[in-house]
């Protein structure tokens, strides 16, 4: 006779395994379509509609190791660089990329003094290993200097309890913050970057003076002696 086990007898520790294997193991299939490279997930997540408990379980764990980051290109396409053709997000179904409220970050980018339409928008759901491409492919942009390209980062508080909790205001989760010192080693003479969100001071101001400094520093002058 077989013994019966409840999931959440198992430690801890063999729980996170679990949702790892479940939650944060990306299958890709790759295919040409429309003459353009499409990537299609399969990530079962069935898990999350057991119970309340691990709901909030799991859930939490596919936050914090996945990092979802939701990128809606206004008036320009991330595509048009070399480097973003290589981006695979993991969705740009903008029905499914809106549904999902657990990003760690929203990124927007749009051409300046272009009137935005509902046609000109593309949604791309990412995740935190792509953030280095996202910043390369900014400065990329920012080399070419036209059109103009804006760039504002959103770090919302994110609950992974359900249901939210009502009580105090939720903080930024320390994984979201530290999106942002990668900035300035990836960025340069970009003035048109904005922070938005609960981000301190200390952090974003130092951040955004940055990334407005020249690409290429002046070398110092030949010593005379």
């Amino acid at each position: 006779m077989i013994d019966h086990f409840r999931f959440l007898d198992l430690p801890f520790e063999i729980r996170e395994l679990v949702y790892h294997e479940l939650l944060c193991t990306w299958e890709m299939q790759h295919e040409k379509e429309r003459a353009r490279l499409v990537t299609r997930h399969d990530n079962p997540t069935s898990i999350l509609r057991t119970s309340k408990q691990l709901y909030n379980e799991s859930y939490d764990y596919l936050v914090r190791h996945n990092q979802f980051i939701h990128l809606n290109c206004t008036n320009v396409s991330i595509r048009l660089h070399p480097l973003g053709r290589h981006i695979l997000p993991i969705t740009e179904d903008p029905r499914k990329i809106k549904a999902f409220k657990g990003y760690v970050a929203r990124v927007t980018w749009s051409i300046s003094n272009t009137p935005a339409n509902p046609q000109s928008q593309k949604h791309y759901m990412l995740l935190s290993r792509h953030w280095p491409s996202v910043l390369k492919c900014t400065d990329y942009h920012g080399m070419l200097g036209w059109p103009t390209l804006t760039m504002d980062i959103s770090l919302d508080p994110i609950s992974t309890s359900f249901p939210p909790p009502n009580l105090k205001p939720t903080p930024l989760r320390p994984f979201q913050l530290a999106l942002l010192p990668p900035i300035p080693s990836l960025l340069h003479s970009f003035p048109h970057l904005s922070l938005t969100g609960p981000i301190p001071a200390p952090l974003s101001t130092p951040i955004l003076t940055a990334v407005t400094l020249p690409r290429w520093s002046n070398p110092p002058p030949p010593s005379t002696t």
